[in-house]
């Protein structure tokens, strides 16, 4: 199956899961979360607004607010590249370009800066390799990341989008680690 048929079949089961079954893997996946101390040490985490199914960090920003860390999300900038700015709980919203929202009016913030980036998905494997949604803005963004390197990139997703093999290609990144509701996988290259 290629990349194309792949993302299509993991977009719809990723749609088809119920909302109870979607709240429980959020809560999930802090409480996998925490047992990573590199997780619990971080001060400036970038997470996402989800869309489409994606697993909602909605508890997991809740607990960075409450313990006096720093949230970010991605502002999609020109050539595929993200920067991340600063997400409060007030901070105005608006769609950019893509229909995603995202804070407006607030300072970007270098991806480098970042101590951990909690990223959205298609789907996974094991090794640490991460289906997105085919822009390529992560894989832009850390093409020269080194695994276990600052930022840590975490992807999150619902156990349902797991594999054994995905297709890759030379330029996509791979990630230190994968989180799902019921599953931390330290990804093979660390």
């Amino acid at each position: 199956m290629d990349k194309l048929q792949l993302r299509q079949l993991l977009r719809q089961r990723r749609r088809g899961i119920p909302a109870a079954a979607q709240k429980a893997a959020a809560k999930g996946a802090l409480e996998q979360l925490l047992g990573l101390p590199e997780f619990c040490r971080a001060q400036q985490v970038a997470l996402y607004l989800p869309r489409d199914g994606e697993i909602d960090p909605g508890r997991i920003k809740t607990w960075l607010w409450k313990n006096e860390r720093t949230c970010y999300v991605p502002i999609v900038q020109s050539g595929r590249k993200l920067a991340f700015a600063e997400l409060h709980p007030d901070s105005a919203l608006g769609e950019n370009r893509l229909h995603i929202d995202e804070p407006q009016d607030t300072p970007r913030l270098d991806p480098k800066s970042l101590d951990i980036v909690l990223l959205p998905l298609v789907g996974f494997d094991p090794h640490g390799n991460r289906l997105g949604m085919g822009g390529g803005f992560y894989d832009t963004t850390f093409a020269d990341h080194e695994p276990g390197a600052t930022p840590l990139l975490i992807g999150l997703a619902h156990e349902e989008q797991r594999v054994e093999q995905l297709p890759t290609q030379t330029q996509d990144v791979p990630l230190d680690y994968m989180v799902t509701g019921r599953s931390l996988y330290h990804c093979a290259r660390l």
